[in-house]
């Protein structure tokens, strides 16, 4: 059955650590980076708190960021949008927590860390992710792991810390 794990990265193992040391009340979404004929479209970064200046020279002194571009017409209230270049470090990282088929959801950085929602296929692949992140040494916290059906998954055999 297909597994859905909620996990937790530390914001300097993933991106924009340089952006929240400046603005650390900003609250940031990303949405899910879809391949398509084998290219990889830019995501759409949505940020809300900060104002679009502190923003920008945030972002433009962020190494995890190659640049981005404001998408005006998507702003709401405190939250500004924009297309985000990530460097190459970010996309090794989205490859090592995609690892073993798996597909992201949402991810969400705010007071520290990332939080990513991840679809598996079936259990067994997130087992084969957790090893690859562990032979990796990305620092993921598995917060929760649930069935695609919504039934929270209690099965013993996985230790995500």
């Amino acid at each position: 059955m297909k597994t859905v794990v909620t996990a937790r990265v530390p914001i300097a193992e993933f991106a924009l650590s340089t952006t929240f040391g400046a603005l650390p009340d900003v609250k940031v979404t990303v949405d899910p980076i879809v391949e398509s004929d084998g290219e990889t479209a830019i995501p759409v970064v949505c940020v809300r708190g900060g104002d679009r200046t502190a923003l920008a020279d945030a972002f433009a002194a962020d190494p995890s960021v190659a640049c981005t571009s404001a998408l005006r017409h998507q702003e709401k209230g405190d939250t500004h949008s924009y297309r985000v270049d990530w460097s190459d470090d970010v996309y090794r990282a989205l490859d090592t927590l995609t690892a073993a088929d798996g597909r992201l959801l949402d991810i969400c950085g705010q007071h520290g860390h990332w939080r990513f929602r991840l679809l598996y296929p079936h259990r067994e692949y997130l087992l084969t992710a957790h090893e690859h992140w562990t032979k990796q040494g990305v620092p993921v916290d598995i917060e929760r792991i649930h069935e695609a059906d919504g039934r929270l998954s209690t099965d013993a055999d996985f230790s995500g810390r």
